[in-house]
């Protein structure tokens, strides 16, 4: 038979993992008998979760129907990155606001990601997600197609 050896620090990590998903089970617990979520209290614990959708001119259809689906007070960001082209002026914005109550926005570089909140990437930038608020840079390759 092999004994493990407990180390101190992986005793800390375990204990803390276990306090943390403790603290949490009691938020849902709490959450599940309220129907709506507050943007304020998933804020607070950045226990939110971040949902990238990507799509191109033919993706518009899909995203009006997960949209007019999807609860405003789902305490989820959406983020959704078109293929544009790089001078293209997108209505997604206004279009985005008949199917979904929540705020739609148009990332802006240090940007602070929110929940219940929809946000479109800018044709001229690249989009990145650094600590929870946006990072947009300069293309590095040029246009045309990039994977």
């Amino acid at each position: 038979m092999i004994k493990k050896k407990k180390t101190h620090s992986k005793a800390t990590i375990k204990n803390t993992s276990t306090t943390s998903y403790n603290s949490i089970k009691q938020k849902i617990q709490k959450k599940k008998t309220s129907k709506t979520v507050s943007a304020e209290s998933i804020n607070e614990s950045n226990q939110y979760r971040i949902v990238g959708i990507g799509a191109s001119a033919g993706g518009l259809e899909a995203i009006k129907v997960f949209f007019s689906h999807t609860k405003p007070n789902s305490g989820m960001s959406f983020i959704i990155v078109q293929h544009l082209a790089p001078n293209y002026k997108s209505i997604m914005d206004s279009l985005m606001k008949k199917y979904t109550q929540m705020e739609v926005l148009q990332v802006k570089d240090g940007m602070k990601i929110e929940p219940n909140c929809v946000y479109l990437n800018t044709a001229d930038k690249d989009v990145s997600i650094i600590d929870r608020h946006f990072c947009l840079t300069d293309p590095i390759e040029m246009r045309g197609y990039r994977l």
